[in-house]
């Protein structure tokens, strides 16, 4: 965008006639000039904040970068977790029931998956065999299409098998409670949205008598469930945001 140039202005060596002409010609072609130059001005104010856009989307990409990269270092042959043993801060082992991959956040050690620990383990990636993890993406209520099958790494394991259990809807919508050897009381710890959850209740046949204590929060449709010794059993769960609905099918 060009800003028009001037005509001659008046010289104090001109005619009094050619004075006059000049100077109405150049006043007169003042307002032009003026609205031209304010539209050159704005053009590069907007090209100027444009280019801080792309700046700043520029250095947000190569964080981003440098995060996947950081990432991948660090689990590039990461091993198993190992129950009981001691880690460091910033270790990474990837779990034996998700396979995923955890970062430790604090020392010690500890008999809990890191897929049910968040306490003491944070995830950073996903096995690369079964495709990227994606963490409570918003997707702004748009559509899913042309999905055949929607499949999990795994079932997320519940290995306490008497007393208190809390089991933890942010690790996974499909989890198992291993054989039980006495009565359980459970505890959830509730998904970020509304969704439909499945508990297994695990048995290989040898499980002794036990009995379940749900959460307040869980309304069945129907019958209650009811444990049978020695019978794996469904347990499906629809999470509204407050309530769990269920409906409980035990083993034939």
């Amino acid at each position: 965008m060009t800003i028009p140039t001037l005509p001659s202005p008046p010289l104090v060596t001109d005619t009094t006639a050619n004075f006059n002409a000049k100077a109405f010609s150049w006043v007169a072609a003042l307002d032009a000039w003026t609205t031209q130059a304010n539209l050159t001005g704005a053009a590069a104010d907007a090209s100027a904040s444009a280019a801080a856009t792309s700046a700043s989307n520029a250095a947000t990409s190569a964080s981003t970068a440098s995060a996947a990269a950081t990432s991948a270092t660090a689990t590039a042959n990461v091993s198993i977790w190992v129950s009981g043993t001691t880690y460091a801060i910033g270790d990474c082992r990837f779990s034996p029931s998700t396979f995923q991959t955890f970062r430790r956040k604090t020392a010690g050690a500890g008999t809990t998956d890191p897929a049910s620990d968040t306490t003491n383990w944070t995830p950073i990636s996903s096995d690369l065999t079964a495709g990227p993890t994606i963490n409570n993406q918003n997707v702004a209520n748009t559509d899913i299409k042309n999905i055949r099958t929607a499949t999990f790494n795994g079932e997320v394991n519940n290995a306490t098998t008497t007393g208190a259990v809390t089991i933890n809807w942010t690790t996974g919508a499909v989890q198992k409670q291993a054989e039980p050897t006495g009565s359980i009381t459970y505890t959830f710890t509730a998904p970020v949205g509304p969704a439909h959850l499945q508990l297994k209740i695990d048995s290989d046949g040898t499980s002794t008598a036990q009995t379940f204590t749900w959460p307040g929060t869980v309304v069945w449709l129907g019958a209650t469930w009811t444990a049978v010794a020695n019978k794996k059993a469904i347990i499906n769960f629809w999470y509204d945001g407050t309530t769990y609905f269920a409906i409980g099918t035990n083993q034939v």
